[in-house]
C-alpha cells in the first residue's frame, strides 16, 4: 500500500505495520566508484528511517553520450555487489547513454516491509544524534583540496546505525542529509519547537550545523526511555550526543549551509587539483556582477599543479544567468598558462592566472586595491604577453594587454591561490556595482 509522498524525497508509505514502503534516490557528481554505494545507501537509509526492512531494489545506470557498454556493466556489477553487502536483493534495472546526461548517474528504487509505525514526537521527548558529525564535510574538504585528512567514504552511511535503532523503542528516526543536523532537527520538531542542550553548542564550535553530515541519524526518544537508550548505545559502541528536547521555540526554516552551496559542483574524480578548480568555478559563479568582468572572448583561468597546468575546456563565458564554464582538464587555457609559466620561470611565486576585460573602471578598481597593472607590448604571435615578459623580464601582479586589430583588450591577473583570486574578483564586482 502506498500513501502520499512527503517532502525532501522521503519514502512513500501508509504508516501501518506490514505495509509496503518505497524509496528512490539518485547518486551523481561524485567519484564514479562511489556511486553504487551511495545510491543504495540513500534509498535503504530512507526505508530504515521509516522503520521498514529493505527487501528488493531496482537500479538505473545512466551514462553520458558515448558511454561504453563495458562501463555500464562494470557499474551494474558494482551495484549488485554493494546490494549484497547492504542485505538487499536487486530484482531489475536499466542502463543507457543519453543526451543531457553529463556525468554517470545511478538511481536506486528500493522497497521494504514496515516493521512498525513511527510515533509522533511529543513535548519533553529527547533528541539524540548518532554517528560521526561532519565526517561528510571532511571528505568533501579532502576531495576538493581544502583539507589534508583523507576520509574512508564507506564510513558515510547511516545504514548500520539505523539497523540497530529500528529494533529499539525509539519514537521516530531521521537520517541527516541536505541541510545537515540543523535541517534534521527542524524536520523532526516542526511546530512543537526545540530546546537545545549543551551538546549543540559544542557541535557548533566544530562547524555549522547545516554543513554536510551524511551518515548521522537523529532519533526521537521518550524521556522515560532515555537512560536505557543511552546504555544500549554505549554497549553497542555507538557514538551519540543528546541534542536537546522537543518543545520550546519553533525553529525557522534553516538556510542551506555555505558548505552545501560551495560544494554544489561535480567532484567526479579523485583528482584534488581538478576538484579544487571546480570548487573555484562554483565560487566564481556566485560573485555578483561576475559576468561584467568577463571579456567578449571569454575568461581563461590557468592553474599550476605538480601534474601540469590545468584550465577549463573552452573558456568561461557569459550566460543568460551568470556564467558558463567547461569542465576542468589538464592542457587547457594554453595562452594564460604560458604567461603563468613565464612568470614562474622568472621566480614570481604565483600559481593562478586569469584574464578580465580591459576598462578604465576595472583598472581604477585594481589600483585602489593596491594592484598596479603593467602596460605591455609584445611581438610573440602566439602569446604577445608571454613574449613581452620573456623579452623584458618585467614581473608584476597584473598586466594590461592593449586592444589591437581583431584583438580585445585584457587585464591578466596573477594570484597565489584561488582564495586570493576570489577576494580580488569580489572586490572588483563590488566596485563595479557601486559605480552604477
Amino acid at each position: 500500500m502506498l500513501g502520499k509522498a512527503s517532502p525532501e524525497g522521503w519514502p512513500l508509505d501508509s504508516g501501518e505495520a506490514g505495509d509496503l514502503v518505497v524509496s528512490t534516490a539518485p547518486a551523481i557528481g561524485l567519484p564514479k566508484d562511489t556511486l553504487p554505494f551511495f545510491s543504495l545507501s540513500y534509498a535503504i537509509g530512507n526505508l530504515l528511517s521509516s522503520f521498514a526492512e529493505p527487501v528488493y531494489a531496482v537500479d538505473e545506470v545512466l551514462l553520458p553520450p558515448g558511454g561504453r557498454a563495458e562501463e555500464a556493466l562494470e557499474l551494474v556489477q558494482a551495484v549488485r555487489a554493494e546490494a549484497r553487502s547492504f542485505g538487499i536483493r536487486i530484482v531489475g534495472g536499466h542502463t543507457g547513454a543519453y543526451e543531457g546526461i553529463e556525468l554517470p548517474l545511478i538511481a536506486v528504487t528500493a522497497w521494504g516491509k514496515r516493521i512498525r509505525k513511527a510515533k509522533d514526537p511529543s513535548p519533553g521527548d529527547r533528541l539524540y544524534l548518532l554517528g560521526e558529525p561532519f565526517l561528510e564535510s571532511a571528505w568533501l574538504d579532502w576531495l576538493t583540496g581544502q583539507g589534508e585528512v583523507e576520509v574512508d567514504w564507506r564510513r558515510l552511511t547511516p545504514v548500520p546505525i539505523l539497523k540497530e535503532l529500528v529494533h529499539m523503542d525509539v519514537k521516530a528516526l531521521h537520517d541527516v542529509s541536505e541541510g545537515g543536523i540543523q535541517r534534521a532537527i527542524y524536520d523532526v520538531t516542526g511546530d512543537l519547537g526545540f530546546t537545545e542542550g549543551p551538546a549543540v553548542e559544542e557541535l557548533r564550535k566544530v562547524r555549522s550545523l547545516s554543513d554536510p553530515s551524511y551518515g548521522c541519524v537523529v532519533a526521537v526518544v521518550r524521556d522515560d526511555y532515555a537512560s536505557e537508550f543511552a546504555s544500549k548505545c554505549r554497549s553497542k559502541g555507538m557514538k551519540f550526543w543528546e541534542l536537546g528536547r522537543v518543545g520550546g521555540e519553533r525553529l525557522s526554516m534553516p538556510q542551506i549551509g555555505s558548505t552545501y552551496e560551495e560544494y554544489g559542483f561535480p567532484a567526479s574524480s579523485y583528482d584534488r587539483y581538478l576538484n579544487a578548480y571546480s570548487f573555484f568555478i562554483k565560487r566564481l559563479s556566485r560573485l555578483p556582477c561576475i559576468a561584467q568582468l568577463i571579456p567578449e572572448v571569454g575568461m581563461n583561468v590557468a592553474l599550476w599543479t605538480p601534474k601540469g597546468y590545468a584550465g577549463v575546456d573552452g573558456r568561461i563565458t557569459r550566460a543568460e544567468k551568470g556564467i558558463r564554464a567547461g569542465r576542468p582538464s589538464y592542457g587547457a587555457s594554453k595562452h594564460v598558462a604560458k604567461v603563468l609559466d613565464e612568470v614562474r620561470r622568472l621566480g614570481l611565486n604565483k600559481n593562478l592566472a586569469l584574464n578580465v576585460r580591459l576598462s578604465d573602471d576595472i583598472v581604477a578598481a585594481l589600483e585602489r586595491a593596491g594592484i598596479h597593472p603593467l602596460e605591455t607590448k609584445g611581438h610573440d604571435p602566439f602569446c604577445p604577453l608571454a613574449g613581452f615578459i620573456e623579452e623584458t623580464g618585467a614581473l608584476a601582479d597584473a598586466y594590461v594587454e592593449e586592444p589591437n586589430v581583431g584583438i580585445e583588450g585584457n587585464v591578466v591577473l596573477l594570484f597565489r591561490d584561488f582564495d586570493e583570486a576570489i577576494k580580488v574578483l569580489d572586490a572588483l564586482c563590488m566596485a563595479l556595482h557601486q559605480k552604477k
